[in-house]
């Protein structure tokens, strides 16, 4: 045990925070006020800001956008701006994005229209301006024509006591196109079995949504340098084709 209560701050990002993240954060350092944010390399860092008071209201959000930056949610076709509380890809506009890709005009004119910078990203906005960051747009499944957040599963797998960590994945079908998976690491002395973590998963999300295969490990699932998981060991390791 290390004494802890000096910490007065403790910042994070790079992928949407599980609840799990969440809580320990305040069990390992219960008098630090809570940062979250949402950025981009091709941004210059952080693009929109949640912190302290506003961060305790909206945990789960990436907050609102910086004073240089401007956020918009537009649909999957690129075309329209969505209204407030629908998800679609996040655009950024501001001074601090990026001019190109070095040497690369094909991936240049990809990423960048109009001066808004497509991040790749799917989220929403609230009433209140504040953004909630879903998912990767390659981390979304599509089941039978459903779409399927990965990290909805994810977060809805957390919620079991037993749950340490988690990866959703999708699962090749030559009908549906994808099927849910899920590799689970269990916490030390756990007894849970794929029954009933699906059990508990499709108590709390959509039939459709809950993962048809659950793969539970002891051992902690591949992350890179920077803490995110890394799906293509995960499905490598589940015996699954694809990145």
């Amino acid at each position: 045990q290390h004494d802890t209560s000096s910490v007065m701050a403790v910042l994070f990002g790079g992928a949407p925070p599980s609840p799990e993240l969440a809580r320990r954060i305040k069990d390992v350092f219960p008098n630090a006020s809570a940062s979250n944010g949402y950025g981009l390399t091709e941004t210059s860092g952080v693009t929109t800001v949640n912190v302290a008071e506003d961060y305790l209201a909206k945990p789960a959000s990436a907050g609102v956008p910086a004073p240089v930056s401007r956020v918009k949610i537009m649909d999957r076709d690129a075309i329209g701006e969505l209204p407030v509380g629908e998800t679609g890809e996040i655009w950024i506009r501001g001074p601090q994005v990026f001019k190109g890709y070095w040497r690369n005009p094909e991936a240049t004119a990809n990423a960048l229209v109009d001066g808004w910078l497509r991040s790749g990203d799917l989220g929403y906005v609230d009433a209140e301006g504040a953004l909630f960051v879903v998912d990767r747009a390659k981390d979304m499944l599509l089941r039978g024509g459903e779409n399927i957040y990965c990290i909805e599963v994810e977060n809805a797998l957390h919620t079991h006591p037993e749950v340490l960590d988690v990866a959703v994945v999708g699962i090749p079908d030559p009908i549906l196109g994808e099927r849910v998976g899920a590799m689970v690491q269990l916490r030390a002395g756990a007894t849970a079995d794929a029954a009933a973590l699906r059990a508990h998963v499709a108590a709390r999300i959509a039939a459709f949504k809950v993962p048809e295969r659950i793969d539970i490990v002891r051992e902690p699932l591949p992350r890179n340098a920077n803490g995110k998981i890394l799906k293509p060991q995960v499905k490598a390791a589940m015996g699954l084709s694809g990145g």
